[in-house]
């Protein structure tokens, strides 16, 4: 509990930043989980109980990685009559302004599953292109990549390079998808640890800067 609020007020420091005009403008970045809606009680929460004003940014997670494509966790991530993703996104209507991305990873997605995934070009490239096609598909605004972590819990070594290629890779193909369609370029956001420890095997910090 003291490591999550330690994240989510390390997160909240970081994503604070100034404008041109030199006055501090600050994105207010919240999680919406699937698995809310099983809590019991006063704890059960749906996309319908978001204060669309609230947020900045809003970041549905989970996405599920099968292979190197995106698919839904939850049953209803989607489907006809629930479907928590167009909930979520329907908030947009009533604030123009707010931003949803999709998480991908997790706790227990672990970290070999994402190592396999970034481990060569063309692999990266199917995890791309499935990205884009399914945030524009379900209209999200981005990704958010919350790899726990690269180059460790049952990651390779070679993770800190490669998901510096992957954050390289995403973001060009962003720009690409963005300059033939048209369309506003989707954002790219990464969750990462705060721990020396991970950040000096699992980041390629200047890549990931740039």
């Amino acid at each position: 509990m003291k490591m999550t609020a330690l994240r989510i007020l390390i997160s909240l420091f970081l994503i604070c930043t100034l404008t041109n005009k030199g006055r501090a403008e600050y994105k207010l970045v919240c999680y919406y989980t699937n698995w809310s809606q099983y809590r019991n009680g006063v704890g059960k929460f749906f996309p319908k109980d978001i204060d669309p004003q609230l947020c900045t940014h809003i970041i549905y997670a989970f996405g599920k990685l099968v292979g190197n494509k995106i698919t839904n966790f939850e049953w209803n991530d989607n489907d006809e009559y629930t479907n928590l993703y167009a909930q979520v996104n329907a908030h947009k209507q009533q604030n123009p302004k707010l931003k949803t991305l999709l998480a991908m990873g997790g706790w227990t997605a672990g970290s070999l599953i994402y190592s396999n995934m970034a481990s060569t070009a063309e692999n990266r490239k199917e995890f791309i292109d499935s990205a884009i096609a399914w945030l524009r598909k379900y209209d999200f605004d981005g990704l958010d990549m919350d790899w726990e972590y690269p180059a460790n819990r049952d990651g390779k070594p070679y993770d800190k390079a490669n998901f510096g290629y992957l954050c390289k890779e995403a973001r060009e193909a962003f720009d690409n998808e963005a300059a033939t369609t048209g369309r506003e370029r989707l954002l790219f956001a990464a969750a990462v640890g705060a721990g020396r420890s991970v950040v000096d095997t699992a980041y390629d910090v200047p890549v990931m800067a740039q």
